[in-house]
């Protein structure tokens, strides 16, 4: 992670508390999000962005967009690809032939 997002990451653990803080993103009601409530969020913050980037027009956003990016991202940055499965939670870094090859 960049070091400015490492610092504002730490700094609302630090604001959550011991307790809570082993839930990064908590729900209003103080739980963890749930993966619909993510996408809700995806899908509504992706629709106010397409108001002034009109360039979203013509692209998807969703948590697969998202998380098939920050995978590429990664891999083109040279991290291993099992190391990419693995923190994409694949059942078997061994068998990740969703990824693209280099």
């Amino acid at each position: 992670m960049a070091k400015p997002t490492v610092a504002i990451l730490g700094a609302w653990i630090k604001e959550q508390g011991k307790e809570a803080s082993k839930i990064l993103f908590p729900s209003a009601r103080g739980g963890a999000l749930s993966s619909d409530s993510v996408q809700y969020l995806v899908t509504k913050y992706a629709a106010a962005a397409r108001k002034t980037c009109p360039s979203l027009l013509q692209k998807p956003v969703s948590l697969h967009v998202l998380r098939h990016t920050a995978a590429m991202e990664l891999l083109q940055a040279g991290v291993d690809r099992a190391l990419i499965a693995l923190w994409l939670d694949h059942e078997s870094s061994r068998n990740n032939s969703d990824l693209p090859r280099r």
